[in-house]
């Protein structure tokens, strides 16, 4: 069965179920006509036909998100992966609802996810002390500076989730690779 065919028939099919009077008798029968011709069924019909899509990620963490969503909404786990010189492409094959689904959850983890890597890094850069020693006249002089740019109230749960995530972290001492004389 050719694409216009089926496409004509899942427009019978839809008339037969929303039509009003007589259309929707008449795309019945027109519609049963052609199941027997052609030998297929209304669940054939119903189902949707599943397509390729491609998805460009950023980087290794996005390229696990956006096949972590993928296995979520279409339960499947193969996929393929293309890349360029510009593009890294990953290439799904779902249904056109599945890909809206699929669409709407990406974005909403991509957002969360990088919420969360900016709590980490500040988490990371804390609990490693990935800070200059700086003496009492060069501190007081930095507290001045973001005391005038931040009038802001802290955020505390970001803080104490910040202090959370550090607990879970390793410090990791480095030593400087070249002595200052």
């Amino acid at each position: 069965m050719n694409d216009k065919l089926s496409d004509t028939m899942k427009k019978l099919l839809e008339l037969s179920k929303r039509g009003v009077d007589g259309e929707k008798e008449n795309a019945e029968k027109l519609l049963t006509k052609m199941m027997k011709k052609y030998h297929i069924s209304k669940e054939d019909l119903e189902k949707e036909d599943i397509k390729e899509f491609k998805i460009v990620y950023k980087d290794s963490f996005d390229e696990k998100l956006c096949c972590q969503v993928y296995y979520k909404v279409t339960k499947n786990l193969s996929y393929r992966k293309m890349r360029d010189n510009r593009y890294r492409t990953l290439i799904f094959e779902m249904t056109d609802a599945q890909f809206i689904e699929f669409q709407y959850q990406l974005e909403i983890y991509r957002e969360k996810w990088n919420q969360e890597l900016d709590i980490f890094m500040e988490a990371f850069i804390g609990k490693n002390d990935i800070y200059p020693k700086l003496t009492e006249e060069e501190r007081k002089e930095i507290e001045k500076q973001v005391g005038k740019n931040k009038q802001e109230r802290p955020d505390w749960n970001r803080m104490r989730k910040v202090s959370a995530m550090a607990m879970g972290i390793d410090f990791n001492s480095v030593n400087k690779a070249i002595e200052n004389k």
